[in-house]
């Protein structure tokens, strides 16, 4: 059983597909900005106090939105 894969997106932090929860995490090394945080919510990633990680249900739409906002390949 797989519990999680992670893969690291330029050296900001890292993107998590956590089996286990069923969502798909983006851990930030410091706060992101003011225009990240509104981009995170209009593809709807929530902030997650418990896991400390913006983060949605793992669907493809989630994979989907986490690279438009991130810019990049996942």
């Amino acid at each position: 059983i797989r519990r999680q894969r992670q893969m690291c997106i330029r050296d900001r932090g890292k993107v998590v597909w956590n089996y286990a929860e069923d969502r798909l995490q983006i851990l930030f090394d410091q706060i992101p900005d003011a225009d990240m945080r509104t981009a995170l919510k209009r593809h709807a990633f929530k902030w997650s106090p418990r896991n400390q990680a913006w983060q949605r249900q793992l669907t493809r739409n989630a994979e989907s939105a986490a690279r438009q906002v991130l810019k990049t390949d996942l």
